[in-house]
């Protein structure tokens, strides 16, 4: 009976260790930024740029940029990257993505979140899906508004970095083109927590409550689909089918209440390569890596319908960024 009370109170402490484990520690752990190093440039695809410094107006921080400007311009766009990467995003295949759209002579502007790459950490120093990071996009905008007056401004990003722009948009831009964006917190936040650890997604349900009603209830946003569903900028939404962290289904709610939005989903076969290699994150903001001329076939598209569209000069693969407006 001695050793039978003796495991049962090691038992007792070792769950409550484990629910204090899943319910405080992880959430608190996983709250904090932790972005990698930037290891490529620009100039590695060839793009000619600039570092950008940009000061948002909520804190005494630092945001860090490259530019990007294309000859003779047709349009800009602002690239926000997702939580805990930067604005080399591998995962999207951001710097050939910034190529694409540099041979459309669209000059891009892309910028490590606070948190993120080289840009100074904020005082929580935690992800808040937007909430705080907004004022980045925000810096950045009128940065583009003020050194290219007249050309339409487009927002692009992924995952996080699409709850951002949906969170500073307003009637700032003349369009948006996200992939795979967060547009509901607790679910993003499970499919994430399940990825990182490497479980199950039920098992990552608890860490992901505490994370938004316990550890980070003061941080975090309103959810994306709800701040969004009255917005009036057109909205190109790219979204994988089979995305765990950034579900299909909200995409598909988001594009039924709000006219605005124009909803394409890309496919994955199961033995798709970059799908098996992401491990748990799976298809998560990989569209453009794997299926970039689909993917540039549809943002193509959507640029022309709102006029911000352009061809390749006849003889050019690459539009030199060493003169011409928008500098």
């Amino acid at each position: 009976m001695k050793i039978i009370r003796v495991a049962s109170i090691v038992g007792g402490i070792a769950l409550v260790g484990l629910i204090f484990v899943a319910l405080v520690v992880l959430p608190l752990l996983l709250a904090s930024a932790n972005s990698p190093a930037l290891m490529h440039t620009p100039a590695d695809k060839g793009l000619a740029f600039r570092d950008i410094e940009l000061h948002p107006g909520d804190q005494p921080i630092t945001i860090r940029a490259w530019w990007m400007p294309a000859a003779g311009p047709v349009a800009a766009t602002l690239f926000v990257h997702g939580g805990n990467a930067n604005r080399e995003d591998f995962y999207l295949g951001a710097l050939d993505y910034y190529r694409a759209l540099h041979e459309r002579n669209i000059s891009v502007l892309a910028i490590d979140l606070r948190n993120h790459g080289a840009s100074d950490r904020s005082a929580s120093g935690h992800l808040t899906f937007g909430k705080e990071e907004q004022f980045d996009a925000r810096a950045a905008l009128d940065w583009l508004r003020a050194t290219c007056p007249g050309l339409p401004i487009v927002g692009s990003g992924n995952s996080m970095g699409g709850a951002t722009h949906l969170a500073a948009a307003g009637g700032r831009l003349d369009g948006l083109v996200l992939v795979d964006r967060v547009l509901d917190n607790e679910s993003a936040i499970t499919g994430a927590i399940a990825a990182t650890l490497g479980v199950p997604r039920a098992l990552a349900i608890p860490t992901a409550w505490s994370a938004i009603h316990l550890v980070s209830t003061q941080t975090l946003p309103a959810n994306p689909i709800d701040a969004a569903a009255s917005l009036s900028v057109p909205v190109l939404l790219i979204q994988d089918e089979t995305d765990p962290v950034a579900r299909a289904q909200f995409a598909r709610a988001f594009a039924q209440r709000n006219s605005h939005v124009e909803l394409h989903v890309i496919g994955l076969a199961d033995d798709d390569a970059v799908q098996v290699s992401a491990g748990g994150w799976g298809a998560h903001v990989s569209a453009f890596r794997r299926q970039p001329k689909q993917v540039m076939t549809i943002v193509d598209r959507f640029l022309a319908s709102i006029g911000a569209g352009s061809k390749l000069r006849p003889g050019t693969d690459r539009v030199s960024s060493e003169s011409g407006a928008c500098r």
